[in-house]
């Protein structure tokens, strides 16, 4: 089983401005990075459903994780605008998946759509939420 990280390209909007000290944060703990865009559709269904760990990045491809095997335990990384997320937590979590989220501030507001902001996430709370991953 693995460790996965659901990542979005950098040069788009919602990305993580602190992207470089997440991406190193999760390599060490054994998560390999994949942008599902690059991916056919059937190889992003086998990555999910392989994995037991997997880190996304809020967006689109989040979308995926439909597929994931019950057990699986998921930790979305977002700016603080999360309309509609306790909809899909509930669906997740009907489906058995571990799911969290670790917000971290705006660094850049969406001017027409609050939810396409840029962020950074604090490296030590996800440290906290993600740290027992170490094998």
């Amino acid at each position: 089983r693995g460790k996965l990280f659901w990542a979005r390209v950098t040069g788009r909007h919602r990305k993580i401005d602190n992207f470089a000290p997440v991406e190193s944060y999760l390599s060490q703990l054994g998560c390999v990075k994949y942008y599902p865009e690059q991916l056919e559709f059937g190889d992003q269904v086998r990555l999910i459903r392989s994995a037991d760990r997997i880190v996304v990045q809020n967006g689109s491809a989040s979308h995926a994780l439909l597929f994931a095997r019950p057990g699986t335990e998921v930790v979305m990384l977002s700016h603080p605008a999360l309309p509609f997320m306790a909809i899909y937590a509930e669906i997740l979590a009907q489906l058995g998946i571990d799911f969290r989220i670790v917000t971290g501030p705006f660094t850049r507001k969406g001017e027409t759509y609050l939810d396409q902001s840029d962020y950074e996430i604090p490296l030590q709370r996800l440290a906290e939420v993600i740290g027992h991953w170490v094998d």
